[in-house]
C-alpha cells in the first residue's frame, strides 16, 4: 500500500510542480506540457486499482487482528489520498467507489469526500492512541511510531481544515484551533511525513 502511495504522491508533486512553476528547467516547456487529456490516467488508476482497493481490504482484517496501528495508518492514507483526488480534480467517486459491479460510479461533490476523509482521520488517530497486538515494522514512513503518525493524521486534517476555511470559516475554526492548542502536530524534521526510499542499487531495492 505504501509502495502504491508513494507512486501517486510523487506523480501528483511532478503535475503539481511543472504548473506551478517549482521546476522550471527546460524551459517554459514542463509549463505548457503539464497537463493533457490523460496526464492523471495513470495516478487515477493506481489510486482506484490499487491503494484504495487495497486498504480497504486492510483495514477489517487489521482490526480484528488488533493491529491497530497498521489500520491507523491505512485510514491516514487513504485520507491524504482521498484529499488530494479532490484538490486536483474536484468531485471525485467515493460512495459508489471501488464496487466491481459498478463500472460508471458516481462523483461525489468534493466537500462530501473531504468531510470523509477528515473521519478517516480521526479514526486513525483513535486507532494509534490504542494498544496494538503487533507494531508495523515495515512501515516505511515512520517505522510504525504511533506518536509520529497521530501527529501526521494532525497535521493533514489541519490542512484539510485549513482548505474547507476558505468555505466554511464558521464550522472549521474551532477544531483548527483545537489541533493548534493539542499541541500534536509535525513540529521536526524527523516527524516529517516522507517516505524512506532504500539505498541498495541492486534489484529488487531495498
Amino acid at each position: 500500500i505504501e509502495l502504491t502511495f508513494a507512486g501517486s504522491f510523487n506523480g501528483f508533486q511532478g503535475t503539481g510542480a511543472a504548473l506551478t512553476r517549482i521546476y522550471h528547467y527546460g524551459g517554459s516547456v514542463n509549463y505548457d506540457n503539464a497537463v493533457g487529456p490523460g496526464t492523471l490516467a495513470g495516478l487515477w488508476n493506481n489510486v482506484y486499482a490499487n491503494t484504495l482497493v487495497d486498504i480497504k481490504a486492510l483495514i477489517p482484517v487489521a482490526e480484528a487482528s488488533g493491529l491497530f496501528v497498521h489500520s491507523g495508518i491505512a485510514k491516514t492514507l487513504r485520507a491524504y489520498t482521498l484529499l488530494t483526488m479532490v484538490d486536483f480534480l474536484g468531485d471525485v467517486p467515493l460512495s459508489e467507489a471501488l464496487n466491481p459491479e459498478n463500472f460508471n460510479p458516481k462523483a461525489d461533490d468534493g466537500k462530501t469526500v473531504y468531510t470523509a476523509a477528515t473521519a478517516d482521520l480521526d479514526a486513525a488517530i483513535a486507532d494509534f492512541a490504542k494498544t496494538s497486538k503487533g507494531g508495523a515494522t515495515s512501515d516505511l514512513i515512520y517505522g510504525g511510531n504511533a506518536d509520529s503518525w497521530t501527529r501526521a493524521a494532525n497535521s493533514i486534517k489541519l490542512k484539510a481544515l485549513l482548505n474547507l476555511k476558505l468555505t466554511d470559516k464558521a464550522g472549521t475554526t474551532s477544531g483548527i484551533n483545537t489541533l493548534i492548542s493539542g499541541n500534536k502536530l509535525i513540529s521536526t524534521t524527523a516527524q516529517n511525513f516522507t517516505f524512506k526510499y532504500g539505498s541498495n542499487l541492486t534489484n529488487p531495492d531495498t
